[in-house]
């Protein structure tokens, strides 16, 4: 929910390959994927965030933007709770 959460507040996003983060985040446009146990990696696109104010306001735009359309409850219910309310009714 971390990533969510700030790319619904309009902040892009620096997150490893670990986990389901890689799913959420679009590289080089909402934020960046770095690879796990890779500090350089990691320090390099934290610094071409800090380096770039423009850079940011648009992958926090654009992350807003995704989160908007694709992680809003009205989303999320339309896409996953139909089949897990066909369970209950059956």
């Amino acid at each position: 929910m971390v990533a969510t959460e700030a790319m619904a507040c309009g902040r892009p996003c620096v997150v490893s390959d670990v986990g389901g983060l890689q799913e959420i985040v679009v590289p080089g446009e909402t934020g960046y994927i770095y690879r796990r146990n890779r500090p350089k990696e990691l320090a390099k696109h934290l610094r071409t965030l800090m380096d770039d104010p423009a850079l940011r306001r648009r992958m926090g735009d654009a992350g807003r933007k995704r989160v908007e359309e694709r992680y809003d409850w009205k989303q999320v219910i339309r896409r996953h709770y139909p089949s897990l309310l066909e369970e209950v009714v059956r």
